[in-house]
């Protein structure tokens, strides 16, 4: 009886806790900053440039990722990834501890939606 008192609780309480919590602008920009890295450290690494219908096929996954929460700092955040990727490639090489978190985050996330995109 006291496993299905339990088992009762619980219930209520994820039912009254609701959807989760959205993300705030700075969570949001965190993640954008965090996957816009991820494609700058894919083309550096893998010496390639993505096409305009493979950078549209990564940013609905981004967007997806940031709730459409990035407006017009979207620029910015991206000047800025690929700034500081360009800057950590001299000293970490591809297999640095700082860059191969992100090439992960690419394959992962990324690199499933460029499947059947034309490059």
């Amino acid at each position: 009886m006291r496993n299905l008192t339990t088992a009762a609780a619980v219930l209520a309480a994820l039912t009254l806790a609701g959807p989760a919590a959205a993300l705030t602008d700075e969570q949001a920009e965190g993640l954008f900053l965090r996957y816009q890295k991820a494609i700058a450290a894919a083309e550096s690494c893998y010496d390639v440039a993505f096409s305009q219908p493979q950078h549209q096929a990564m940013m609905d996954v981004v967007n997806a990722a940031v709730e459409n929460r990035i407006g017009t700092k979207r620029l910015r955040l991206v000047v800025e990834a690929e700034t500081e990727v360009r800057a950590l490639l001299p000293s970490q090489s591809c297999r640095g501890e700082k860059i191969v978190p992100l090439l992960d985050l690419f394959e992962s996330e990324l690199r499933p939606a460029l499947a059947g995109v034309e490059g």
